[in-house]
This record gives structure tokens, sequence and C-alpha cells, in this order.
């Protein structure tokens, strides 16, 4: 959409729709709570007659957080730009609503195909109209509200497919929301800051070191893409490990092995196909070396085994305030390394520090998990 934006309404289009999609990521992020996380282990466990209201209790926990942070969100909006700040605002909106997605509750039934009809079929064709209609001189606003529309409508088709056409209500609805709320403050926390560190090394890197910002900011953008696209492999392992702990061991051994092939896939692709990709994509304008594309693959692939390790061995055991507190840890060490690697400007170096976080937290991880294993073994006997 970008080049269609910049073609029809200018610099001033895409800066409306960077702002907004930045601020209504940063809510997105909060709104959806720790659901991503903990949601898919708790559906795959839950009995199948329980597993409508798990949904019901995340979207009501989710609306209250999102309807809390939109206030703030279009203030923001409204005083980052000049131009287009209608279109601004609900861009924001339409990014936030990425809260409201059923991915995680889809990868427990492990239903990804109802997924794809539910939202990528309906974003895509959000898209698919915008487009044309940007095409043939339409306002930005016009693709704004085809965003919101798109959210809307996928939540309205992920509640009529889980729970019917029917509104869902219990006694003490809102008590049990903000008990909701409270149980997951420290999940919430934990992906804020692990989201930090995800997307701020560009601007930490370009305020200590702006020669060598253009570099980095390529390099932080194909890792973005990367690690984007990857993110939904450990989710499809979801239903398969968590909904029969009676084969926990078997499974999520078979699982981390697929994980860890597709990992060294991703590293040996970049590693080998990197440059090419980036001439393609940069119309040969970014300097990006191998070593450069070596390391976009060996940031996504740890990161990836990181995260295998905590949705398929750690979560389905119980141990989530473990995954969140050491990830609030490493996105606070990990924003520390890069700030302080950036002030030798190279841009190589600063970009290693997703994968120096990785490769000492996947130890830990280890290490702590087998510690607890070890110690419950012995207080049964």
């Amino acid at each position: 959409m970008l080049p269609i934006i910049s073609r029809t309404h200018g610099q001033s289009g895409w800066v409306a729709l960077g702002v907004g999609q930045g601020l209504g990521a940063i809510v997105g992020v909060i709104a959806a709570l720790a659901w991503p996380t903990i949601g898919g282990d708790a559906v795959a466990k839950a009995e199948e007659e329980d597993r409508p209201g798990i949904f019901v209790s995340s979207v009501y926990s989710r609306l209250l957080a999102l309807f809390t942070l939109l206030p703030f969100a279009t203030v923001g909006c409204l005083m980052l730009v000049e131009d287009y700040r209608m279109a601004t605002t609900l861009f924001m909106v339409g990014t936030a609503l990425n809260a409201m997605t059923a991915s995680w509750y889809f990868s427990g039934l492990g239903e990804p195909s109802r997924l794809v009809l539910n939202e990528g079929a309906v974003r895509l064709g959000g898209y698919a109209v915008s487009a044309a209609a940007l095409a043939l001189g339409a306002p930005l606003v016009v693709y704004a509200i085809f965003i919101v529309v798109a959210g809307l409508l996928s939540l309205a088709l992920n509640w009529t497919h889980i729970v019917g056409l029917t509104w869902y209500h219990t006694s003490g609805l809102f008590r049990d929301t903000l008990r909701t709320l409270s149980e997951h403050r420290l999940g919430t926390a934990s992906r804020v800051l692990l989201s930090a560190f995800a997307y701020g090394g560009t601007p930490i890197f370009t305020a200590v070191s702006p020669a060598a910002a253009p570099v980095f900011a390529a390099l932080d953008q194909l890792q973005r893409a990367t690690a984007n696209a990857t993110s939904v492999f450990p989710q499809t392992f979801v239903a398969w490990v968590s909904g029969d702990m009676t084969q926990f061991k078997r499974r999520s051994t078979i699982s981390l092995a697929c994980m860890t092939f597709a990992s060294l896939a991703v590293l040996v692709g970049w590693t080998l196909l990197g440059p090419t990709i980036v001439d393609l994509l940069f119309s040969g304008k970014a300097q990006i070396t191998r070593v450069g594309c070596f390391l976009i693959g060996l940031n996504v692939a740890t990161a990836l085994l990181c995260a295998t390790y905590q949705l398929l061995v750690m979560i389905p055991l119980g141990l989530q305030d473990l995954v969140f507190k050491l990830g609030s840890i490493g996105a606070v060490v990990g924003v520390v390394l890069l700030a302080v690697l950036s002030t030798t400007g190279n841009e190589y170096l600063a970009f290693s520090t997703w994968s120096i976080t990785n490769a000492v937290s996947l130890p830990i991880l280890v290490y702590l998990v087998r510690r607890r294993s070890v110690a419950k073994e012995l207080i049964a006997n």
C-alpha cells in the first residue's frame, strides 16, 4: 500500500499511516494482555464445553483494556500529525484491533484454517478494495475505514463461530473481567518490554549513531519481517503438545526437533540467499553484506528457538510466570546492551544484540526447567 499512498497522497499520507500504525501497535500489544502467550495452551487443555468461555473472557478483558487506551492514543495521533488527522486516528484504531485476534484460540484448537478465513481473508479483501479505491483517487480516510471495518468484522466472525449468535453474559461479568486483567498484568508487562526491545532497535541506534542508521534500519526491517513471518511456526504445535499431557515429553521433543530444523533453515536461507533478497527488495540501494544477512538469520533463528521452548515446554508445564519474568529481564538487558554496542558506530556489532541475548537466554531457560523438574521428582519421592 505504501507505493500507492506515496503516489496519491504524498509524504503526509505515509506519515499518517506510519504514525497511526505505530501508536496502534503499542495499544494492540498492551490490550492483547497475555492471551497470545498463554491462551492457546489453556484452550488445548480445556474441556470442549469450557473453551467458548475462555474466548469470551479474553474478549471482555481485551475490550476493556482497549477502550481504556484508545482515548490516550487518539490524543497522541492528533498531536503528532497536522494533516490527515482523522485517517491517522482510524489507522491507529484499526491496527489496535489486532489485539482482538483469535489466532491463539484456533492454535489451541488445532484449526488454523479458521483463522485464515475469519481474519486473513477479511483483511486481504480490505486491502484489495482499499488499494483499488486509492488508485481511483479516493481519500486516504477510505483506506483507514476499511482497516477498522476489517478488524471489527473479523472479531464478529470469530465470535459467531466460537460462541454463536448470542450475547454471552454471566453474573459478575465486570468483576471477572477485572480479575482477568489483574491476572494478566505480569504477562502484559513482559510483552510490552519485549515489544520495546523488538521494535526499538532502529530508534535507539539512530539516536546514538545516526551516520550508520540507514544500514541498521534496513537490517532491522528485514529481521522484523522475517520474525513476523516465522512466529506462527511454534503455534502450529500448541494443540498437539498441550492437548494430551500424557504424551507431553515425546511430543514436545518432536516439536523442538522440528523447530530446530526450521531455525537452521532460516539461518542457512538468509546466509545463502540474503544478498539476492536484499537487492530485490531495496533495488540495490541498501549496502548489506553477507555478514549482515547471516546476522538476520541468526537473530531470527535464536529468537524462534527461545519462543518455541517457552511456548511448547514451559507454558504447558505451568511455568508462565517464569517465562514472563525472564522475558522482562531479557528485554531490559537487551535494550541496555543495544545502547552500549550502538556507541561503537558498528551497525553489525549492534545488530548482533538479539543473537547474544537469545543465546544467553535459551540455556538459562533449559537449566531452570530441568532444575524445577528434578526438584519435583525429589519431592515426589
